[in-house]
């Protein structure tokens, strides 16, 4: 599996090819990394890119225009080894995937899916574009599923770890059933604030 990578003196950051998947975040200072192994016994990915649909679909098909259409979960970016590298710098990478045969087969819309990493200092940007190459509106969900490796220290807890996002906000999220879709029950986040500590919930599929 063909990987590409950037750095500078803090940071090297490390994409592989297939799926233009995160696969590692490491501090050169200290010689640790971020982002989780992908140990298959656990979860076998790193930090897949979701795109077009986000989790699963109701018996696994959709209806569009009278058609029916079958996708796998989370999409076919993830996984998929057509992933092309557009642009490459000292300090960012850019991944396409145009529209093709194969993905009108499942998902009936022209589409330009791009994913840019940009490294600078200690930060690690994504940006995502999609961009419509139809006649017609496309229907779309984007998302990242990354994991990280926590507990980098002696006697730390998981307790001590939060996400902090960049304003206060209130913030529900939709609960699923053991098929793994999506309900009408709610649990609250975040109540006009914007750090989140640690909660026990599992992401992994």
């Amino acid at each position: 599996m063909k990987k590409h990578s950037i750095e500078n003196q803090l940071l090297r950051i490390t994409i592989q090819g297939t799926g233009a998947e995160l696969c590692s975040i490491l501090n050169k200072e200290n010689n640790k990394e971020y982002i989780w192994q992908a140990d298959p016994s656990i979860w076998g990915s790193h930090a897949p890119n979701l795109f077009p649909i986000i989790g699963a679909l109701k018996n696994g098909k959709y209806h569009f225009e009278g058609k029916e259409y079958k996708i796998p979960k989370h999409g076919f970016i993830r996984n998929n080894k057509n992933m092309r590298l557009k642009e490459k710098s000292e300090n960012h990478l850019v991944f396409e995937l145009l529209y093709s045969e194969e993905t009108l087969k499942i998902y009936p819309f022209k589409f330009d899916f791009r994913i840019t990493f940009t490294l600078n200092e200690k930060r690690l940007e994504v940006t995502h574009h999609i961009i419509n190459l139809d006649q017609k509106s496309i229907y779309f969900s984007l998302g990242g599923h990354p994991a990280f490796n926590i507990q980098h220290y002696e006697n730390e807890n998981i307790e001590d770890y939060s996400l902090v996002f960049d304003q206060k906000m209130e913030l529900d999220t939709y609960l699923l059933n053991e098929a793994g879709l999506i309900t009408s029950e709610t649990k609250n986040i975040l109540k006009n604030e914007n750090k989140n500590s640690a909660y026990e919930t599992d992401f992994r599929e």
